[in-house]
């Protein structure tokens, strides 16, 4: 969806943090457990709702764009990225994850790779207490 070419991803050094860096590249090749995944086989793609928010599917633009459980971290993240890119905030969801997911930008990528990072864990813990 937004690699075009085959060839070295600059997150790969921009992110020092390895753990950090492997939940980022989790998304970015969906080798996760979010349930387009992990419900692969199970059930139908228009099936595999989102958990917490129950209302789309959960996939990574639903995760990294919309679900309502990491408002508070994504206003923040989208506050960073519009000092970087200020076009940012005219764009619409798909344009948004195609921007923070694919761009070159090494402060774009540690901002979002963060927020991830952060989301992830935030799923991890609720989903645990369900």
């Amino acid at each position: 969806m937004f690699k075009n070419t085959f060839n070295f991803e600059n997150y790969l050094l921009c992110i020092k943090d390895r753990n950090t860096r492997q939940k980022y590249c989790q998304i970015r090749i969906s080798a996760h457990n979010l349930c387009i995944e992990s419900e692969r086989g199970i059930k139908d793609t228009k099936d595999r709702l989102c958990k917490l928010c129950l209302k789309d599917v959960e996939d990574e633009i639903h995760f990294v764009t919309d679900c309502e459980f990491y408002e508070k971290e994504r206003c923040e993240l989208y506050k960073k990225l519009l000092d970087i890119l200020p076009d940012f905030k005219n764009m619409n969801k798909i344009e948004k994850f195609k921007i923070i997911m694919g761009v070159a930008d090494c402060d774009v990528v540690l901002h979002t790779a963060s927020y991830i990072k952060t989301c992830l864990s935030i799923r991890s813990e609720l989903m645990a207490k369900s």
